[in-house]
C-alpha cells in the first residue's frame, strides 16, 4: 500500500488540489484539520459512496470507500455561504498532478524616515532589483 497523498506530517498545512471527480470543478485550498477514519467520516454528513463512485469512473485504482484515507480540510476558498467551512475529502480522490502545499511567506515592514518621495522609489527600485516583492504602504 503506498503512503496517503495527504497524512498527519500535513495537519495545519495549507494546501491546494483538484479532484478526479470529472463533476467536481472546484480547486480546493485550505489548511488540513485532521485525518479521520471512515466510521468517522461517514457521520461527517457527505455522500462518501457516490462521490467514491464518480471518481471511480476515472481511476478504477481507487477502492472501496472504507479502505481510503480521509481527511479534513478547513477551506480558505468558499464560494459562497452555503459551503460548509470544513469539507472531507479523501487522499485518493486528489488529482496528484494538482496537489501542492502553500508555503506562507513572511511578511516584515520595514520604515524608512525622513526621505523624499524620490527616495521612497529608488528605495523600493533597489529591493525589487535583489529580488523581494517590496510595495510602499504610503507616501
Amino acid at each position: 500500500m503506498t503512503t496517503p497523498l495527504v497524512n498527519a506530517t500535513l495537519i495545519g498545512q495549507t494546501v491546494t488540489f483538484t479532484s478526479k471527480n470529472p463533476t467536481d470543478p472546484t480547486t480546493y485550498v485550505g489548511i488540513i484539520a485532521g485525518i479521520i477514519t471512515y466510521p468517522l467520516a461517514v457521520v461527517f454528513g457527505f455522500d462518501i459512496v457516490s462521490y467514491n463512485a464518480a471518481v471511480q469512473r476515472v481511476d478504477t485504482s481507487v477502492g472501496d470507500p472504507t479502505t481510503l484515507n480521509y481527511f479534513v480540510i478547513t477551506l480558505n476558498n468558499k464560494t459562497d455561504q452555503t459551503q460548509p467551512a470544513n469539507r472531507l475529502f479523501a487522499s485518493e480522490w486528489i488529482a496528484t498532478a494538482s496537489f501542492s502545499e502553500i508555503q506562507q511567506a513572511a511578511v516584515y515592514n520595514l520604515s524608512v524616515y525622513d526621505i523624499p518621495a524620490k527616495g521612497q522609489t529608488e528605495i523600493i527600485t533597489i529591493l525589487r532589483a535583489s529580488g523581494y516583492n517590496a510595495v510602499p504602504t504610503s507616501s
